[in-house]
């Protein structure tokens, strides 16, 4: 006797099959019964048709007696039994033989998703790189590198795509359980994320199906990974990037030793800045292949170190660590670089690029403007050759990106002509791509590049040019961050109006700069002090030093004190106790800018005092550390020191700060062409001229 449970299960599935097979079709006879009880026996519940399917002789048997179909049923007693028993028998066997073809095709389903899912995880991973822009004096724009799925990945999926075409044609009609349904889906989702069609898979497979696998974990580990990994490659497609961390850290918890979602959760930690959590995700990575490929000799997995290596270097330079950052990203190029060119990768060529790209920012950081040159220079030849002559016309915005980056280090070296000639190439590609291709999720970086502009135009003394690119770019900010709800860019925006209150200072429109340094302080305090974003604290600093700066030029002395007072205070911090020393520099700004503001309130003994502590700094930086593009900034403090030193009537020591600043703007403008700088030769001249009049009378005897 079967089972109570299973008994109930099969009466219920013969009671719903007798009831679909209509009375005339029983009297007419076993062929057309046969016929409406197979059309009935496919729209069964799952349950009920997979229990009538395998069911014996003698549990059919008991099933019709426990209906006590002959005492009720005039037709079918006319029928009998034992006719019915035969044409159930013959329903069941031709039920079960397509139940098994089903079930098969089921499997095969299965595995091709599993397969296409291996696939599309592996190029994911490999794609996921992480780059950056340079804007301003620091890096941003973080972005993915450009991710187009291989023709052996498109294959698969239209393999897949045609299975379930040819399934859904076969047994489309047939009741599935809710495991056999959701895994329909989860092929179907799987193929619509290799398409890019990311809503339709999270359409597919749902947050309700999140729920009701994990209620089932200890008995669908396997499942619940894959509908977790679906909708997190959907949310990450889409740049969602808190709901795809959510997901790749699920399965983490699930299978820690799930490289790809380590990866995959690495780079969503790094494009919400969490770069710590960041590391730690890539520095499990990097041990990982190093140990595949050392010491298991695992060579073709050697792209792959070289990709952990950026993206642990990348995070590092967020982190402050450069000098580690170089150490990963030397290690890197030397990987790629043998690839490409001694391997004969070519399909490598633009991942090089990119590498020496993010070695080339950290290069600029170090202050070695000729070795960022060098690697940026390289970066954008391969990258022109890609899309100018083999066509690669999906990797025009990594060219931008190149072309932004070295427009920003021919700015550095004052080769400003140059660099807006850079600008202009990434603004047009930026612009075209945005506006006219419908490219809307690089709008940021259409936004840092017009920044980029904007400052180069500054410096050439083009205001109102600048003033335009400004405008642009914060407009558009704005509007990815109040209207789109893009939080993670309001560091962005407050780059941008930063930058347009140094050029509304430039023009003398102080009240409006003081608008946006006060929006640029309350967003970054904000997101330092409460939302704990530390290595955001250098650009508070600024923001403050700038709206001092503002402020001493509308006469508010003492306000202008306490912002360079913060600004200082939070520099000399992360110089000699967090050691970045690669912001010796920013500190020397801070400090020659409050010098300018005691001077100014006639406080010229402390004044000297900062501007002794600036001249140290550009003196070790340039002069022993080969910084020659700060060279400028460090005759400014010469040429503030001296003036003090003026006042205070220690004319040798005046006289002597005033030839040094003279003899370097004299060099950078009549020996290295930074015309720029002419003004500031001049004023040195004076200041030297009228220092040697006051010696001069001093030494003179007055006429009789």
């Amino acid at each position: 006797m079967a089972h109570p449970n299973r008994q109930q299960i099969l009466t219920a599935a013969l009671k719903a099959l007798l009831a679909a097979a209509e009375t005339n079709a029983l009297v007419k006879g076993a062929t057309t019964f046969v016929a409406e009880l197979g059309s009935a026996a496919k729209s069964l519940p799952p349950e009920q048709r997979d229990t009538f399917a395998d069911a014996t002789d003698d549990e059919l048997r008991d099933a019709l007696v426990q209906l006590d179909i002959v005492s009720r049923n005039a037709g079918y007693a006319a029928v009998g039994v034992d006719r019915i028993l035969e044409s159930l028998a013959d329903v069941q066997h031709d039920l079960a033989a397509e139940l098994r073809e089903m079930r098969a095709e089921l499997q095969k389903l299965r595995e091709l998703t599993e397969k296409l899912q291996e696939k599309l995880t592996h190029e994911r991973q490999s794609a996921a790189m992480l780059t950056r822009s340079v804007e301003g004096v620091r890096m941003l724009a973080e972005t993915v590198h450009s991710y187009a799925p291989s023709q052996e990945l498109l294959r698969i999926a239209e393999t897949l795509q045609q299975a379930l075409y040819e399934y859904d044609e076969r047994f489309g009609q047939v009741a599935l359980s809710a495991e056999d349904a959701l895994d329909l889906r989860l092929s179907r989702a799987t193929v619509e994320n290799t398409r890019r069609c990311f809503d339709k898979a999270l359409e597919l497979v749902t947050d309700a199906d999140v729920k009701t696998e994990e209620a089932t974990l200890t008995d669908h580990l396997e499942r619940v990974i894959a509908v977790h990994r679906v909708r997190a490659d959907a949310f990450y497609g889409k740049a969602d990037w808190e709901n795809a961390l959510t997901h790749y850290q699920r399965i983490r918890e699930l299978r820690p030793e799930d490289l790809g979602a380590v990866m995959m959760a690495g780079v969503c930690l790094a494009r919400l800045a969490r770069h710590q959590e960041a590391f730690q995700c890539f520095d499990v990575a990097v041990k990982h292949f190093t140990r595949l490929v050392e010491q298991e000799g695992r060579s073709e997995l050697v792209n792959d170190l070289a990709m952990c290596l950026n993206n642990r270097g990348l995070v590092l330079r967020e982190l402050g660590k450069l000098s580690e950052a170089m150490v990963d990203y030397d290690k890197a190029v030397e990987i790629r670089t043998r690839l490409v060119e001694q391997e004969g990768r070519s399909e490598l060529a633009n991942d090089l690029a990119m590498i020496l790209n993010n070695r080339g920012n950290a290069f600029g950081d170090l202050g070695k403007l000729d070795e960022a040159m060098a690697d940026f220079d390289q970066s954008v030849a391969i990258r022109t050759r890609l899309v100018e002559k083999e066509g690669r016309s999906k990797l025009t915005n990594d060219l931008a990106m190149s072309l932004n980056n070295r427009g920003n280090a021919l700015k550095d070296q004052g080769k400003i002509d140059e660099a807006v000639t850079d600008f202009d190439k990434a603004v047009t590609i930026y612009g075209r791509l945005v506006e006219k291709e419908g490219r809307s999720e690089l709008a940021n970086d259409l936004a840092m590049s017009l920044n980029n502009r904007g400052n180069a135009f500054g410096d050439l003394g083009k205001l109102d040019e600048a003033m335009a690119d400004f405008d642009q770019s914060v407009a558009i900010r704005t509007r990815l961050v109040e209207k789109e709800g893009r939080s993670e860019l309001v560091n962005d925006l407050a780059m941008s109006l930063n930058n347009r209150g140094i050029a509304l200072c430039a023009q003398g429109k102080l009240a409006e700069a003081m608008a946006d340094f006060d929006k640029v302080i309350d967003i970054y305090t904000r997101l330092v002090q409460q939302e704990g974003r530390s290595e955001l604290a250098n650009d508070l600093a600024s923001s403050l030093n700038n709206r001092g700066i503002a402020l001493k030029d509308q006469g508010k002395l003492d306000e202008a004190m306490a912002d360079f007072d913060k600004a200082v205070e939070i520099r000399t911090r992360l110089v000699e106790q967090e050691g970045r020393s690669e912001l010796a520099n920013d500190l020397a700004i801070s400090l020659n800018n409050r010098g300018i503001a005691l001077h100014a309130q006639g406080k010229l003994a402390e004044a000297v005092t900062d501007f002794d502590k600036a001249v140290e700094i550009y003196t070790r930086l340039v002069e022993e550390q080969g910084r020659s593009e700060l060279a400028n900034d460090m005759a400014g403090s010469y040429y503030n020191r001296g003036i003090a030193l003026r006042l205070l009537e220690r004319l040798e020591d005046a006289l002597d700060d005033a030839e040094k600043a003279v003899a370097i703007f004299s060099d950078l403008v009549h020996n290295k062409g930074r015309v720029e700088f002419s003004s500031s030769l001049n004023e040195a001249e004076k200041l030297r001229d009228d220092i040697r009049k006051e010696i001069d009378a001093r030494l003179t005897p007055p006429s009789r």
